[in-house]
């Protein structure tokens, strides 16, 4: 995923140019201290540099929240809009025992504009009901599974749910979160927090996904994918 890539990158640019102005001031220090100055601010610079890299640290809930909450809400984007491609390549596959309201199919003046609206709803209706529900979903109807084993799964809800988390409550566990995660990592009420390197973890784990899902999808229901994946088998006979 591009935006994937774009937050690995920022959160190194922030790092390392934090570094590098602390070094940049260290430097001058040292240049003042060889020309006979030996006040406390020089000390101080020589010390901490310019405190950049300390700044770091009163920010870094911050940084890593905005981070994954991005990177995540990438991940659920391209599921919606995966989700979109699949159900217009296969209509059929959204029939079911659900009443439509009459005023509904009148408001489409045809049968194509109908179609896409359903596709649009239950697109809408689908992302709302969590990561567990979407993939049980997906595994019953269409016979797709988004992750091709139990523990993938419970890493997606975990990385979902810790986003929720993040948007809806300022990061304090709630009974939700204990419901819908295998294992909460820390109990209700608590704060939860996580490290770049987690981030960094979550978005590689994404973009597999994303790259698995994509290849597999492809060869099952022959949708045109935002770039060209190469099918498993056609991989196999290379």
């Amino acid at each position: 995923m591009k935006a994937s890539a774009e937050i690995t990158q920022f959160l190194k640019w922030v790092v390392v140019s934090a570094l590098e102005l602390d070094d940049a001031v260290r430097d001058i220090a040292k240049s003042k201290r060889l020309a006979g100055r030996t006040d406390e601010s020089l000390r101080r610079d020589l010390a901490v540099g310019a405190g950049a890299f300390r700044k770091i640290g009163l920010f870094y809930r911050l940084m890593t929240e905005m981070a994954l909450s991005r990177v995540v809400d990438s991940y659920l984007t391209y599921l919606t809009e995966l989700l979109s491609l699949i159900f217009r390549a296969s209509p059929a596959s959204l029939r079911s025992g659900e009443e439509v309201k009459l005023d509904f199919v009148l408001a489409h003046a045809t049968r194509a504009s109908l179609i896409k609206a359903i596709i649009d709803r239950k697109v809408n209706q689908l992302s709302y009901q969590g990561m567990r529900s979407l993939s049980l979903f997906l595994s019953k109807r269409l016979g797709f599974d988004l992750f091709q084993d139990k523990q993938s799964l419970e890493r997606a809800v975990l990385l979902v749910e810790m986003r929720n988390l993040i948007v809806h409550t300022r990061g304090i566990v709630n009974d939700t979160f204990i419901q819908r995660v295998a294992r909460p990592p820390v109990p209700r009420g608590k704060l939860i927090r996580f490290s770049i390197s987690d981030v960094e973890a979550a978005i590689t784990f994404l973009a597999d996904s994303v790259s698995d899902i994509e290849g597999r999808a492809h060869d099952k229901f022959g949708i045109r994918l935002p770039y060209k994946v190469p099918s498993r088998s056609t991989a196999a006979a290379r």
